[in-house]
């Protein structure tokens, strides 16, 4: 009897410990509100490099807003000026320009970066602060893409740098059009027109994170081997060669949970380990690297559902986490939006969080796409919300889906 009164209140004292997440409330959402709760945090945003902020699905609002005030408070007082983007480096560069006060349309600035999760009504507003915020800032931001999925946007922005240096370059032939990635021979003659034009142009000499992120491209197209790891470390290289041609960057990434997670996963035997950027970040700059995840207990969001090997994009709504899910176990307390130390969550690793990119329900090859995933413990701390709304999509844009 004493065993059994002894062994249930042992179980009891576990979910106990389990029900207390010592977490931190946030008072608001908006980017324009005070900041109070935020200066709460000072201690943790001190003495970093880069901070990598992520989101557990690519169609949500809340994420990007949440983001967007964050970035607003780390600049104004923590002296960031660096967003660096999970978008390719090309599809960036015209944004980056429109912020540093270039005339342009902020629409189509946006739209040229093509990847839909980042199309959106809060991704312009968030951009219009960056542009009015350089107008009298001194210590300016800049906006950059540090992926390198589509050839198609370096080469725009390709064709625009070598238009202005046209002079500088012997050759009239531009180096790069787009081919049928299928066909090895066409890829090896761009690629070989590509390597000359870097010998022969100045032009490019101006843009190394471009010539790199192309370089970059190519080197994927001819790997035959695992690439599980190829896309991160990209990510993180072009991250790392811009801080150092910039030694006073402080940065702040925006990805998936998964890219900014400080993820070392071992694999099968004869398979290379998956790092993610973030493990990368972290190898490089150590604890100057923090990682946050965001995540959410019930709401909607968009994403990209796979019918008969064609995608199209959907709502879903999630109703409420399940009890072991980090969202669900912090939400027992009255704040419907909480930021929480990683090292303060008791049974991490009994905990999961939803997990969903931009593509939910099928994938291409019509199997469905797990709502959750554990390995809290890669990330620094963790933003979480109550109830979440669906991402507001811009009309008329050119949607690329994402790799």
């Amino acid at each position: 009897m004493k065993r059994f009164i002894l062994l249930f209140l042992l179980i009891q004292c576990n979910c106990f410990s389990q029900n207390e997440i010592n977490s931190f409330p946030l008072k608001h959402l908006s980017p324009i509100e005070e900041t109070s709760d935020l200066g709460t945090l000072d201690s943790l945003f001190t003495n970093r490099k880069i901070i990598g902020v992520g989101e557990s699905t690519h169609g949500t609002s809340e994420f990007t807003t949440m983001r967007y005030r964050l970035f607003k408070y780390l600049v104004e007082n923590h002296e960031f000026n660096t967003f660096f983007l999970e978008a390719d480096v090309g599809a960036c560069q015209r944004i980056n320009r429109y912020i540093q006060g270039e005339k342009d349309s902020v629409h189509k600035a946006l739209n040229e970066v093509r990847l839909w999760p980042w199309l959106t009504k809060e991704m312009i507003d968030f951009i219009e602060w960056m542009r009015e915020y350089n107008l009298t800032a001194q210590n300016k931001i800049d906006f950059i893409g540090c992926d390198m999925q589509l050839i198609e946007d370096d080469i725009l922005e390709l064709n625009r740098l070598y238009s202005m240096n046209c002079d500088s370059c012997s050759n009239n032939e531009f180096p790069i059009r787009v081919v049928n990635r299928t066909d090895t021979t066409l890829l090896l003659n761009e690629y070989r027109k590509w390597n000359q034009f870097k010998l022969t142009c100045k032009a490019q000499s101006k843009n190394t994170l471009l010539c790199q992120s192309i370089d970059q491209w190519f080197n994927h197209e001819f790997t035959t081997s695992y690439r599980g790891n190829f896309r991160d470390s990209c990510m993180a290289m072009n991250i790392i060669t811009y801080i150092n041609k910039n030694p006073n960057a402080k940065g702040f990434y925006f990805a998936h949970n998964w890219h900014v997670s400080k993820t070392n996963r071992i694999n099968d035997e004869n398979i290379p380990n998956t790092k993610t950027t973030g493990y990368f970040l972290y190898e490089k700059y150590g604890i100057s690297y923090f990682s946050i995840a965001q995540d959410f207990l019930s709401g909607s969001f968009n994403a990209i559902d796979y019918v008969d090997s064609e995608y199209r994009m959907e709502e879903f709504n999630f109703e409420s986490g399940k009890r072991k899910s980090i969202a669900f176990q912090a939400m027992k307390s009255k704040s419907d939006l909480q930021f929480v130390v990683t090292n303060n969550l008791p049974g991490i690793n009994k905990l999961s969080m939803n997990f969903i990119g931009a593509i939910y329900g099928n994938s291409k090859s019509g199997h469905p796409i797990p709502r959750y995933r554990k390995g809290l413990d890669t990330y620094d701390a963790f933003i979480l919300m109550r109830e979440t709304t669906p991402s507001a999509l811009l009309k008329n844009s050119t949607y690329t889906q994402k790799k």
